[in-house]
């Protein structure tokens, strides 16, 4: 997904989620924002992995208005689980201003099960047979 696309989607009255990827300087400048003192962290539910769960916590930052592709305006969590040996960092940014923080990290766990969903389909269902909807 390019900023440009999100910009142009979002001019056209669609809102969009995304996860950042780790290399994005989005990514880290949200993470070093998160890290200021006066940052407000909320408890969220963490993952449901099969071993070591985290502790996890999410930031709300408004504004993040770092990424130059992307002419929209932005909102979006950072996500840091917190395990005994480590502590990892996600991203998400998202065009729908009013969303509270706890919607964009539901948006963000749903997103694996749409994903699971889809491949399930395509590859014991019969979501790749349908063919294209417009003519040749």
């Amino acid at each position: 997904m390019s900023g440009e696309w999100v910009s142009e989607i979002k001019r056209r009255g669609v809102d969009t989620v995304v996860g950042l990827r780790s290399n994005m300087t989005l990514h880290g400048d949200m993470i070093s924002l998160a890290s200021e003192q006066d940052t407000i962290w909320l408890e969220a539910p963490p993952p449901k992995y099969h071993g070591n769960r985290p502790t996890r916590h999410i930031a709300y930052l408004t504004d993040p208005d770092l990424w130059e592709e992307c002419k929209a305006p932005l909102a979006g969590i950072v996500i840091r689980d917190t395990y005994t040996d480590k502590t990892e960092f996600y991203t998400a940014v998202t065009t729908d201003l009013s969303a509270k923080p706890e919607q964009i990290h539901e948006w963000m766990r749903s997103r694996w099960a749409i994903e699971e969903t889809f491949m399930e389909e395509s590859r014991y269902g019969s979501l790749n047979g349908v063919g294209s909807c417009r003519p040749a």
